[in-house]
């Protein structure tokens, strides 16, 4: 979306809020908006018109005030100017801990608890906490059997409104030639390479053709990419980039220089000491919207989620069999190309 009709935009929220006395994002405008006390993201879907509902004289007036960008309708100025924020990506309440915004007080409150430990809702059926209102309501469902959220195409019915949206996908990205379906539009569109026989990235070496730019980056970084301009005074080893240098540098210097304080366990790269010490600190904020399991990176749950969906991005260009992880594939591939990187220390036998 255009930069400027965001800031245009922005422009009417200034003039809907009274021109910022509360600049923090409170709520409070001019009509005498009080901001929702509820989950505030829900509360702004259900004041929008796009949330089913009744549709009579009484509501439209309700709803006068809409966005210019998505054309949703809200029943004050307050609501809208929240909801502005959605589009340009204002979130000015951040989180003290770890720095996270959001767009209303609410959502960071909800989101303190994660640090906290705060789980003040509690199952009547089986004594369950949760930090969020929604998050039990969702759960109850799995006592009650409850799955209030139906596709209109083949009537299968899911517990979570995420659930039904992640479903409807699969319906409209299906290849027209075998049937598979597909989460994601690019996936189907390197789906019909396949069927096209069509690989449009060649390597200006080798001419060798692939059928995505990641593959043939890959490629030249392997086989054609041969000068490493960086080199270590100490031991003379070679590098292709300068932060890789930087890195190696310090294997000299220090025996592995992050060290935990809590275990004793040593790491090389600052990365991997920080997200070593959220094992320790607990924070697992991103959650499994199928089962509510936990992870320290978006990543994990990115790879944990295909449990749910089936999802296999990752096909062999060989055979076309898919995998839902990368490191998957690559250990396929060793079957056509018949590495065996493995050796026993006994025997000398080599394995894929």
């Amino acid at each position: 979306m255009s930069n400027n009709i965001i800031e245009h935009i922005k422009q009417h929220e200034g003039q809907l809020t009274m021109g910022g006395n509360n600049a923090a994002g409170t709520g409070v405008s001019g009509g005498g908006y009080q901001q929702p006390n509820d989950d505030s993201q829900s509360s702004l879907e259900d004041d929008s018109d796009g949330g089913g509902g009744g549709g009579g004289v009484g509501e439209s007036v309700q709803r006068k005030h809409e966005c210019l960008i998505c054309h949703k309708k809200f029943s004050s100025s307050g609501n809208l100017a929240i909801h502005i924020r959605v589009h340009s990506g204002e979130k000015p309440f951040k989180c003290s801990v770890c720095g996270k915004g959001f767009i209303q007080s609410n959502n960071l409150a909800t989101h303190m608890k994660t640090h906290t430990g705060e789980k003040p809702y509690a199952c009547t059926i089986c004594g369950k906490n949760f930090s969020q209102s929604n998050n039990l309501k969702t759960h109850i469902r799995t006592h009650t059997g409850e799955k209030p959220y139906a596709c209109t195409i083949c009537g299968k019915r899911f517990n979570q409104k995420n659930n039904l949206t992640t479903h409807m996908r699969t319906h409209q990205l299906v290849c027209m030639v075998c049937g598979v379906q597909f989460m994601h539009p690019s996936d189907l569109a390197n789906h019909m390479k396949f069927h096209n026989d069509e690989k449009p990235f060649i390597c200006s070496v080798c001419n060798k053709v692939y059928l995505n730019l990641d593959e043939l980056t890959e490629h030249m970084k392997k086989t054609h990419n041969q000068v490493k301009p960086y080199r270590c005074h100490i031991c003379d080893k070679t590098f292709t980039q300068s932060n890789n240098l930087k890195t190696h540098i310090k294997t000299h210097i220090f025996q592995d220089p992050y060290k935990c304080q809590m275990c004793s366990r040593s790491f090389q790269k600052e990365d991997d000491y920080s997200q070593h010490m959220l094992v320790h600190t607990a924070d697992k904020p991103y959650e499994c919207t199928y089962c509510g399991k936990r992870f320290i990176q978006s990543n994990n749950l990115k790879t944990h989620v295909r449990t749910h969906t089936g999802e296999k991005p990752y096909r062999c260009t060989i055979c076309a069999k898919n995998f839902n992880q990368k490191n998957n594939l690559n250990t396929h591939m060793r079957i056509h190309t018949g590495e065996k990187p493995f050796e026993c220390t006994i025997c000398d036998k080599r394995f894929n």
